[in-house]
């Protein structure tokens, strides 16, 4: 229930006598008050206590007596601002209730107290010659203006309100012009955005918020002006463009409607145009370069980079009258050395007409074609197998042959590609060869490798070293627990997973009980079921009965099993793939990973090409990379591999780099950002740089095996991935089930020995 206007004047005057020493009393400016019909006034506070001193002294005071009547709203000091008065009691009551002093002038200066914004129309009161007057009262220009902003409902609006009192706000309407107009509905968005519930009640904060949110803009602005302006290819610009085109006010529509050698034109115009002083000028120079005269023979004397002139040469060959003919008799290689040629011979001023081109064009294809021509022949003339070896190293680039997988090859295998490929002459064109030589690889590629590598310390030694480091291990039943040492020695022992026949136990009479130790006072671990197994045995010890306990692996636990219990038999090792080099490409063929393994798997399908060639860049196995892809990225369905906008773009993380727990979307998303992952294709390239460096060709490191990553042989307790004694074997599965869907490839193994 509303407390009568009688009440409250009287509660706010004895809390002034009563909180407010001489200065502070001087201090307190106005009042507003409010009557019953909703119209508010404002008093002089001064004028207000001499009336109400002569109502005491039984004088007439008739600005007393009207203040009387109305409720309190407000009340401000020189400092302070319009405060809401009803905040002021409760803080006052708070305080009594508490115990505490009052100050009424030093609350209502804190910025705990809550601010009110004065009415429109608001009349003041004074008194003269003992009677009221009342005349119109100006509101505060601060409160007109926030007011204003505090009306204001969409972006566009705020923008035009900042504009027009920018000399109130402080703003640089120089340098706020200078922002695209996307920017400046970003600075209006963000006061938007920040504008409390009730509203901005002081001009400071309003201002203090247009300040951040204009700097950020700026800064924004000039990010992706430097971007630009850094970008010294046609590759760099389309990325930078791309990236910040909502930044810097660029409607790329019409550009990705144009056919890619135009795009190209485009985008080398703006290249030569750096650098762009302001966002206005780089927006003026890509409406020129869209507007350029785009004709065939302008298109030909403007391309700078060799694919974009190989598409236009194919493209508009009718216009140049250019025969093909010859020219798809070209491999890749030769195609490339055709459009290099029209590039070098181009005149300083460009190709007058079109005559010229289709004569540098036609003494390219020639050239090209007769280079071929020598090679094949070559291959053909070869008198002995391994002459082919001298003839490859002469002419690989003309013949496009891939010297890198073939001499990773055995000198056997190679000997024996060699002459698969003496034995099919002669070849009839370039391509028949090629394909002859690709398919003699493919046919002896799929071969396993087995190296061993000694390290000079004892086999016991590794054992106590790892003890150590607490390894740790979920067979035991009961959670990670510390593994013991003949744990840790079987996993360590490299023997135990070569494909080899190993001891195993198969249950004869179940369900038996496989306990914590060798006897049947040790605790129980599990129940093995009759037939199941064969699991492999990794040690034996007798009881005090005299019977045999074997110690049995399963895939969940390990634990002892009486002889009684068993049929002992053999099983073939498994595990060997803990071994496979990573930090080399095993030469797997493209299409079948997409055909066997990629296909349906998402936004990575039809991407084995990106993959491979990733890998090769940064020396890594490929059916590794793709294995972790698959996992990290739930198949190639996970929000961060299918794209998620951050700041305006979409980034792609196909690894989870960065990805935390706390938040994996947001912090993948800052990472790819970061590292400019804006397609698919990038993405997979970073995360394939990323593993490289970081892990399987570490410079210090070197652990290019899933055993060195877990056991670093090397230095052995020392920078290990993992504590778990069985993360090696685990992480094989995958990687094996990829590569027995494969027919083409190479593995190289290292296997540790110790002395």
């Amino acid at each position: 229930m509303q407390k009568p206007a009688s009440l409250r004047i009287i509660v706010f005057t004895l809390l002034v006598f009563l909180c407010l020493s001489g200065t502070a009393f001087a201090a307190i400016e106005s009042v507003i008050a409010k009557n019953a019909k909703g119209e508010y006034f404002v008093y002089d506070y001064a004028e207000v206590l001499r009336s109400y001193t002569q109502k005491i002294l039984q004088q007439k005071a008739p600005l007393y007596e009207d203040f009387a009547q109305k409720s309190v709203v407000a009340v401000s000091s020189a400092k302070s601002g319009y405060i809401d008065y009803a905040d002021v009691l409760a803080s006052y009551t708070s305080s009594i209730v508490k115990g505490q002093a009052f100050d009424l002038l030093q609350y209502i200066e804190t910025k705990e107290a809550k601010r009110y914004t004065p009415v429109a129309g608001t009349k003041k009161v004074s008194e003269k010659n003992g009677s009221l007057v009342f005349t119109d009262w100006d509101l505060p220009a601060d409160n007109t203006l926030l007011q204003k902003i505090n009306a204001v409902k969409d972006a566009e609006a705020m923008v035009a309100t900042l504009v027009q009192h920018a000399a109130e706000l402080e703003l640089n309407l120089t340098a706020f012009q200078n922002l695209t107009l996307s920017q400046q509905k970003q600075v209006g968005e963000k006061v938007l955005q920040k504008r409390p519930q009730g509203g901005y009640t002081s001009l400071n904060a309003l201002k203090q918020e247009l300040k951040s949110a204009f700097n950020h803009a700026v800064s924004a602005q000039n990010e992706a002006l430097k971007a630009v302006n850094e970008a010294k290819t046609t590759a760099q610009m389309r990325q930078a463009l791309q990236k910040n085109a909502s930044v810097l006010d660029l409607k790329l529509t019409a550009f990705l409607e144009l056919q890619p050698q135009e795009q190209e034109l485009v985008l080398a115009d703006l290249v030569k145009g750096r650098p762009y002083a302001t966002a206005f000028a780089l927006q003026e120079a890509f409406t020129a370069a869209m507007e350029r005269d785009r004709s065939v023979l302008s298109l030909i004397n403007e391309i700078t980079e060799n694919k974009a002139m190989q598409d236009a040469l194919v493209a508009h060959a009718e216009a140049l009258r250019l025969q093909l003919d010859d020219y798809h008799r070209l491999n890749t290689f030769g195609k490339v050395q055709v459009a290099d040629q029209v590039l070098r011979k181009r005149p300083a001023g460009g190709y007058p007409d079109i005559a010229q081109v289709k004569t540098v064009f036609e003494t390219a294809v020639t050239n090209a074609l007769n280079a071929q021509n020598k090679a094949l022949q070559a291959v053909n003339q070869a008198v002995t197998p391994e002459s082919l070896r001298t003839i490859f190293s002469a002419h690989a680039l003309v013949l496009e042959l891939d010297l890198t997988r073939f001499n990773r090859l055995q000198p056997a295998v190679q000997d024996t590609v060699l002459e698969i490929l003496f034995a099919g002459r002669p070849y009839s064109t370039v391509h028949v060869f090629q394909n002859a030589f690709h398919n003699a690889l493919n046919s002896l590629e799929s071969t396993r490798i087995i190296q061993y590598v000694d390290y000079p310390i004892t086999f016991n030694e590794v054992v106590t070293r790892q003890m150590n480091c607490n390894p740790q291990t979920d067979l035991l039943g009961g959670g990670w627990q510390t593994a013991d040492r003949n744990l840790v020695a079987y996993y360590l022992n490299a023997d135990n997973f070569m494909e080899e026949m190993r001891p195993a136990a198969i249950i004869k009479a179940g369900p038996a009980r496989m306990r914590s130790g060798p006897g049947l006072t040790y605790d129980l671990v599990t129940l093995l079921e009759t037939g199941s197994g064969p699991y492999f045995i990794i040690d034996q010890a007798e009881d005090s009965s005299g019977y045999t306990w074997y110690r049995l692996l399963t895939d969940y636990r390990a634990g002892w099993v009486r002889e009684d219990l068993l049929t002992l038999t053999a099983r073939k090792g498994e595990g060997i793939f803990q071994f496979l080099v990573l930090s080399e490409s095993t030469n797997v063929n493209p299409a079948e990973i997409n055909e066997k393994i990629l296909q349906g798997k998402g936004i990575l399908e039809g991407m084995a090409d990106v993959f491979v060639a990733a890998a090769r860049r940064y020396n890594l196995n490929e059916v590794f990379l793709v294995a972790l892809a698959l996992h990290e990225s739930g198949e190639g369905r996970s929000l961060l591999a299918n794209g998620v906008e951050y700041n305006g773009t979409v980034v792609y993380n196909m690894f989870g780099i960065g990805a935390i727990d706390a938040d994996p979307i947001l912090k993948g998303a800052e990472r790819a950002y970061q590292e400019g992952w804006f397609t698919p294709e990038e993405a997979i390239f970073g995360g394939a740089k990323f593993i490289s460096e970081q892990y399987i060709n570490h410079p210090l490191y070197h652990q290019n095996t899933l055993y060195k990553m877990r056991w670093n042989p090397a230095y052995p307790g020392e920078h290990q991935y993992a504590t778990d004694i069985g993360w090696a074997y685990k992480q094989v599965v995958k990687i094996k089930t990829l590569y027995d869907q494969l027919t083409t490839y190479v593995l190289r193994f290292e296997i540790p020995r110790y002395k």
